[in-house]
């Protein structure tokens, strides 16, 4: 293989009992390329990932090169050696430890097995110096934001001489400010010869960012292409293999004179304050606003998470108090959290029983007798309706792509019948086959009448999917603007800081 890359894969293969994830994959990555790898949920992505670093052997016939070098790796231990670190999506640091002990736990700094606390520190300054990155190291990491954690993931694959990190949805949790700083440090990356493999679902990221791009499709090679000679839509069509678009949803809405739900004047000390708005049967309505804004936790005030100290909630015109979620589920409400993995699905469960965790109660019998006939089927009714595949519900909950997991969160709560859908982003980490869908469903969910509450950070699916959008800026309400009338830049005008708003015009 040509050895002006850092990295080569060619004919990478890797099969699962019953299952061909990749077949016959190829990637290149030059020093210092910013490259991102994209595909649909269960393209083959995260299985790609493991190969290079270890975690999983490929088939035989396949073959790995760094800088020429045809390697195999045992483990990941080996592929850090080799200069190949990868930051998932969940950090996988300790917050229990501070900045400078994620740095450098495993680093051998040590004399007669006594760690040199000393050499720790200075090289937990120099590393995050290096990134130009201030951050206290005696700070435990699980007091700092996301996106300073990131930071501390990434400083931690330099402190190991990293010269390809990988990057898994880094994104995904980031305010729009605190993406341009993850950028920056990129481009530094860059800058410094480092090698970046960038995967993520937001198309605008991967062109603003990226120097070339791979696709696959269904575990095979799609192409690889450099950004600049492509647009969106034929990566899209790389990705899917047809044309897909964002469509307004939105044009007529099917709102009714109904008031489903209203809120007046809640408050929660610390989280939000004076918040007041109603939602009407049949209707979408979008609340957006930057990350820490109070949108989530207005949502889950409605669901009996966080009950407001102040303020008055009405359901069907009846005041009602929420001081639990079972109040919630009880009037109605069910809630789709953002974070599907840690906050609405045991991941070791099937589908059956998730889809099923909130439904128990209602097919027991008055001697504890469960009905598991009918749960069986209303589990097979709800695959079918969200058309998650494949159609086995017997299947661990892990097992599936992140798009699926997704239907399956949505079909669980819609199960339990509500008259008010609360969703918290979501298309959070999934395709865009699977978002259109998701989409789709809930315009559909809406025009059957369902009341339905969205909050979203990308602006793009608040413009096209909902009917009213709320904005929020630091715990209060400050906008309502009609979605067909509404830009991204109105939105945001709102939504930042004064200053922020000036430093943008």
């Amino acid at each position: 293989m040509a050895q002006d890359y850092f990295l080569s894969l060619e004919n990478i293969s890797k099969t699962f009992p019953g299952v061909k994830a990749l077949d016959q994959v190829q990637l290149h990555i030059r020093p210092g390329e910013v490259h991102a790898l994209l595909g649909e949920n269960g393209a083959g992505k995260s299985t790609l990932i493991k190969v290079m670093s270890g975690v999983y052997k490929p088939d035989e016939g396949g073959r790995m090169e760094i800088c020429g070098e045809p390697v195999k790796f045992n483990d990941i231990n080996e592929s850090i050696q080799k200069g190949v670190s990868v930051i998932y999506q969940d950090l996988c640091l300790f917050p229990n430890l501070t900045v400078a002990e994620n740095l450098c736990i495993g680093k051998d700094i040590s004399r007669k097995g006594w760690i040199q606390w000393k050499e720790y520190d200075q090289m937990a300054k120099e590393t995050l110096k290096r990134l130009n990155v201030e951050i206290p190291i005696y700070e435990k990491l699980g007091n700092l934001s996301i996106a300073r954690q990131q930071l501390v993931a990434i400083a931690r694959a330099i402190a190991f001489e990293a010269r390809l990190i990988v990057m898994d949805e880094p994104t995904a949790s980031l305010s729009r400010s605190e993406v341009e700083v993850l950028f920056e440090i990129i481009r530094k990356l860059k800058k410094d010869g480092i090698s970046v493999l960038f995967i993520s679902h937001k198309l605008d990221e991967v062109m603003a960012i990226s120097d070339r791009m791979t696709v696959l499709r269904d575990g095979t090679f799609v192409g690889s292409k450099p950004v600049s000679e492509v647009t969106e839509q034929e990566i899209i069509h790389m990705m899917v293999g047809r044309n897909i678009e964002y469509i307004k949803l939105n044009e007529t809405s099917n709102a009714t004179e109904r008031v489903v739900a209203e809120v007046s004047h809640i408050s929660k000390k610390g989280h939000f304050k004076d918040i007041s708005f109603s939602v009407k049967e049949g209707e979408i309505l979008g609340i957006t606003g930057l990350v820490g804004a109070g949108r989530t936790e207005v949502m889950k005030s409605l669901f009996g998470l966080l009950p407001p100290d102040e303020g008055k909630i009405w359901l069907d015109g009846n005041l009602v108090q929420l001081k639990g979620t079972q109040d919630a589920k009880r009037h109605g409400i069910s809630f789709v959290p953002e974070d599907r993995q840690t906050e609405s699905l045991v991941m070791e469960f099937d589908v059956h029983d998730n889809v099923n965790l909130v439904n128990y109660e209602r097919f027991r019998s008055k001697l504890g007798f469960l009905n598991r006939k009918k749960l069986m089927s209303m589990t097979g009714d709800m695959m079918e309706q969200m058309d998650v595949r494949p159609r086995v519900p017997e299947r661990k909950v892990r097992e599936f792509s992140g798009g699926n997991q997704q239907k399956i969160v949505i079909g669980k709560w819609l199960s339990s019948n509500p008259k008010l859908l609360l969703v918290d982003e979501p298309t959070y980490g999934v395709d865009i086959g699977s978002k259109i869908e998701i989409h789709k469903l809930l315009r559909r969910l809406a025009a059957e009448g369902m009341a339905i509450i969205v909050v979203s950070s990308e602006l793009q699916e608040v413009l096209t999917l909902t009917d009213r959008i709320l904005v929020m800026r630091k715990g209060r309400l400050v906008a309502e603007l009609h979605a067909n009338s509404a830009t991204q830049e109105k939105i945001m005008e709102y939504a930042l800081p004064q200053g922020k708003r000036e430093e943008i015009k």
